[in-house]
């Protein structure tokens, strides 16, 4: 069984991969919004997540120009309703959430 500590590193790689990738996608594109937001699967209490992912949404507005706004949600089920209401112009979550809308959907995953 894994450690906690593992997984919160394990955690905090992905999401380092997920803010590159989000920059790339940013730099390489027109993007003219004011702000994005950035929908985060409650996979931890909220102040957990805002500790891990503040930094790094920091650093994204650094290396873009462009503010990001996390947007939490109250449980997961609430999470994927408004993943798929289009809710979020990025989302971080488990393939498991992503990969029934990836058809129906124009959205592109940063794996």
């Amino acid at each position: 069984m894994p450690r906690l500590h593992d997984m919160f590193v394990s955690v905090k790689i992905k999401i380092r991969v997920f803010g590159a990738a989000c920059a790339s996608v940013l730099m390489c594109g027109a993007a003219s919004a004011e702000f994005f937001t950035v929908g985060i699967v409650p996979q931890f209490e909220p102040r957990k997540l805002a500790e891990i992912w503040a930094p790094i949404l920091s650093e994204l507005k650094e290396r873009t120009g462009h503010s990001f706004v996390m947007v939490g949600s109250p449980s997961i089920s609430e999470f994927e309703k408004s993943f798929i209401r289009g809710e979020y112009d990025f989302a971080y979550m488990n393939p498991y959430h992503f990969l029934p809308h990836f058809p129906s959907k124009a959205l592109i995953s940063l794996s």
